[in-house]
Order: structure tokens, then sequence, then C-alpha cells
């Protein structure tokens, strides 16, 4: 699959249209705006995309659980399922971050297949409440995988461990 290819399969599944709804920032986004893909993709913006590792599903996804990427960061299982479909896959995949304002340090959790990225919106709770709740519902990402790369998976989860003590 190409660029346009996936550009016109993104806005044929999420429902968007291309002349409706213009780039914002490089991105076009999904008509609830927790997807997106980069609208012109260059070779430094792709080379800031840091991998967790590919992976495989080990088990199906249960609709009513989330995926607990760290601490303080979750991943909406319906999300990952749409970005999941957008590429065709079933099971196999590269997951990562990838930052979207530099002078910010946002970043979001990203899907990989080659040069192709599907941008997914983590969840992130403010208050120990809601970061209670996500914990009930969710599974931890390692228990939901087989890793292809388990030195590389490990040392990615350290380094979102050191960003999010940077963040708080």
């Amino acid at each position: 699959m190409n660029h346009e290819e996936l550009v016109k399969r993104f806005f044929r599944l999420e429902g968007t249209d291309i002349v409706d709804r213009p780039s914002t920032n490089n991105l076009y986004l999904s008509r609830d705006s927790y997807l997106g893909i980069l609208a012109s993709p260059t070779p430094q913006e792709l080379s800031k995309f840091r991998s967790f590792g590919r992976m495989k599903l080990n088990r199906p996804l249960k609709s009513m659980c989330n995926i607990k990427i760290s601490d303080r960061m979750y991943l909406d299982i319906a999300l990952f399922h749409r970005a999941m479909m957008i590429f065709r896959r079933r099971r196999k995949f590269e997951l990562g971050l990838f930052p979207l304002n530099v002078e910010n340090s946002r970043e979001v959790l990203a899907i990989r297949e080659g040069d192709l990225l599907v941008l997914i919106a983590p969840r992130i709770p403010t208050d120990e409440d809601s970061r209670r709740r996500e914990e009930e519902n969710s599974i931890p990402l390692a228990k939901l995988v087989v890793r292809m790369n388990k030195s590389l998976f490990e040392g990615c989860m350290m380094w979102l461990r050191i960003l999010e003590n940077e963040k708080v």
C-alpha cells in the first residue's frame, strides 16, 4: 500500500471527506479527532517515530478492556482496532511514539507499516479516580502481545517511564 491508497482508505473507513476536512499541522484527522495520518510525510518526519518494536497479538482483543502502555498512558481498544483496520492488519503491527509538536513535546501512539503511520491519541487520566478506573479495566501491553524484539521493547518502556517523570 502506498501513501495515496492509505489516505483513500483512511477517509473511506473514518467517514471523512478530503475536501471538507483540510489537514491541520500536516495531519488528516478522523471525524472524532482520535485517529490521524500524515498528509504529506517527509523523511525527516518519519525519522521522529520511536518504535517499541514489531509485535503480534497473542490473544483476541476484548471489547470492554483497554491496553495499558505505561503507568499513565492507556490505549482505547476500539481506537486500536480501527487503526489496525486501516492497514488491513489483524495481528501483527509495529507500535511506537510519534511527536506531534516539538515545542510542547506532545506525543501520540502510532502504528507503522513501512513508511506509513496511523496516529492514535492515548488516554492519560488526570486524577486518581480516573486512573484507578482505567487500571481496573485494562490489560498491560506486555500480556497482550508477543514481542518480536524484547530488548527494544524493554528499552522503549524504560524511556517512556523517564519521559513521564519529566512531564510531571
